[in-house]
């Protein structure tokens, strides 16, 4: 009897806690948009990283955050985080910009596989987290695409 009037008692907490998180419905869709060099140095290379955020959903999303990682040709080469403080309206889309890095190795690894030759596209894989509502929710995504470049040797 104790144990089920315990169990009972924390239930408004739990039901409390469920509605602290309002955000419920159809993840984000974060697309590539742009990517520019800021920055190069010797050891590290400073982007800035346009992304388009899609909401499926008939409310305003409130996107907090976003952490990414870019891979070209298979292999790691950005990584960055940002605060975005952006409303995305509902059934709607926004574009945000984050800065993200690349290091040295990291260009090096992309920068010899081009001077092979062999292709004229470059395939990437973006990866990472939106942050949702009050509480950061982290709801993953996932783009992917193939870029043609022209003037590169081979294809």
């Amino acid at each position: 009897m104790a144990r089920t009037l315990a169990l009972l008692s924390l239930l408004p907490i739990l039901l409390a806690a469920c509605a602290l998180n309002p955000w419920r419905g159809e993840p984000p869709r974060v697309s590539l948009s742009d990517i520019r060099m800021v920055d190069a140095g010797v050891l590290e290379q400073h982007f800035r990283v346009k992304m388009r955020i899609q909401n499926p959903n008939p409310d305003d999303l409130d996107v907090r955050g976003i952490d990414v990682s870019i891979d070209v040709n298979g292999k790691g080469l950005l990584t960055g985080s940002g605060k975005t403080g952006t409303a995305v309206p509902g059934l709607g889309n926004v574009t945000v910009e984050i800065d993200a890095y690349s290091t040295l190795a990291g260009l090096a690894r992309q920068l010899g596989q081009l001077s092979q030759g062999g292709t004229r596209a470059l395939s990437y894989r973006m990866h990472g987290v939106v942050f949702v509502g009050d509480l950061g929710r982290r709801v993953a995504f996932e783009d992917a695409g193939e870029v043609e470049i022209p003037g590169l040797p081979g294809g």
